[in-house]
């Protein structure tokens, strides 16, 4: 074997690195690669269930979820536009109830939530009623629901328990996935939010750091006072620590160069005590960069070769579960514009494993499965996404799982309510 170059793009920039990818978006509509040949298998229509635009899918056992309300918060925050601090109690695990349900392939198709198994069988809708509110398929802007996905993405909890997401930017929805009864309740937010790793705690924005208490059912405000919102929140690994993203003003008085400054600011959660930590910037065209928690318990931007412990997901890199390896997406050349090339790295060597073109399916995000056997890769017409998997080892080709369906990511472990 040797090594290759492979590259990669991070932001608007080309870069030649045989690693990962920093986390960034989904390339958008661009002119088409042309198509070598098929590399996807055509599923048995008799074994496999897959999505149509037509109709949707059978399961064996329907989810009814539940739709928690937050409680009222038990501060105010103050007018004033100086940060306030307030204590909250120190976390404890939460008691969760057993795992009902193994590694499960998470998606949304037609502005709901859905679940499958890692080979494509037991489709199950989570939500009803277009829950999500991307406005999925809307033919004035067949890329719009893309945009708004990309900007609210739905947050699974830990434990598999709870799906936090936002519908319209300004409120926040909490759906309990072990619930049989429905209900629809919001509280005010926005689609900044993360989960503490014990799952008993959520913190979201916009203008003021709150934590949400599953258990208590109980919101607080840590911290207030930020008039230009945060972003990418993230807890320590111990829960001890929340670091974001905030304070942002031009980076210019003079020009507008649509770029700003920022700080990094870290709260610790027992006594609420902020610091500022380091500083960030926002740009109109690539937002902000995500903030990633380092092995010696310090928080920074990412970089590559960062893939967890970050404030957002890389939808363009994965670690093996054992860390051993990595997968990402790249460009042939630098005079690509889109992905085409799956491959995979020894991540302490930088020795290329595998690679292929995958340019027929117009990859856009790769997920690696929690039992380290396969690859889940998200493609196909941006305005139509579909899921394949290929084996990790590379020894098989794409097979198509959902036909229709953007993949948000392979859940660990998964709680149901099964009726």
């Amino acid at each position: 074997m040797k090594n290759l170059t492979i590259h990669l793009v991070s932001g608007c920039l080309t870069v030649n690195l045989l690693i990962l990818l920093v986390a960034c978006s989904a390339p958008g509509e661009s002119t088409p690669v042309p198509t070598t040949e098929s590399m996807i298998h055509e599923p048995d229509s008799t074994s496999t269930p897959l999505l149509s635009s037509t109709a949707a899918p059978t399961s064996d056992f329907v989810l009814s979820p539940t739709i928690i309300p937050f409680s009222t918060p038990t501060i105010v925050p103050t007018e004033d536009s100086e940060l306030v601090a307030t204590p909250t109690p120190t976390i404890t695990p939460v008691p969760v109830p057993p795992v009902a349900s193994g590694a499960v392939v998470f998606f949304a198709y037609q502005d709901d939530l859905w679940r499958a198994d890692l080979d494509g069988h037991n489709v199950q809708r989570l939500t009803e009623d277009g829950l999500l509110n991307w406005s999925w398929g809307q033919e004035d802007d067949a890329y719009a629901w893309r945009r708004v996905a990309n900007m609210r993405p739905p947050h699974v909890s830990p434990d598999g328990r709870w799906i936090a997401f936002s519908e319209n930017g300004r409120n926040l929805v909490l759906v309990d996935m072990t619930q049989p009864i429905p209900a629809r309740f919001v509280t005010s937010g926005n689609g900044h939010m993360a989960w503490s790793n014990s799952s008993r705690y959520l913190a979201f924005g916009p203008h003021s750091l709150q934590l949400y208490d599953v258990q208590e059912d109980q919101s607080t405000f840590l911290a207030t006072g930020f008039g230009r919102g945060i972003l990418n929140i993230i807890w320590s690994p111990d829960d001890r620590f929340i670091a974001f993203a905030c304070c942002f003003v031009p980076a210019s008085s003079e020009t507008n160069t649509g770029i700003e400054t920022g700080e990094i600011q870290q709260i610790e959660v027992s006594t609420a005590q902020v610091q500022t930590v380091g500083e960030t910037t926002l740009s109109v065209g690539g937002g902000s960069p995500p903030l990633c928690w380092t092995d010696t318990g310090a928080v920074t931007i990412a970089t590559a070769g960062q893939v967890r412990n970050c404030s957002h997901q890389n939808h363009l890199a994965s670690l093996s579960p054992d860390g051993s390896q990595s997968v990402f997406l790249a460009l042939a050349s630098p005079d690509d514009s889109e992905l085409s090339l799956l491959a995979v790295t020894q991540l302490e060597t930088g020795q290329i494993l595998w690679q292929r073109d995958i340019a027929n399916i117009h990859p856009d995000r790769v997920a690696w499965s929690p039992d380290g056997q396969y690859l889940l890769i998200g493609g196909g017409a941006y305005d139509s996404p579909a899921i394949w998997r290929i084996k990790a080892d590379g020894s098989s080709e794409p097979e198509a799982i959902i036909a229709e369906g953007l993949l948000l990511g392979l859940i660990p472990q998964w709680q149901v309510n099964i009726r």
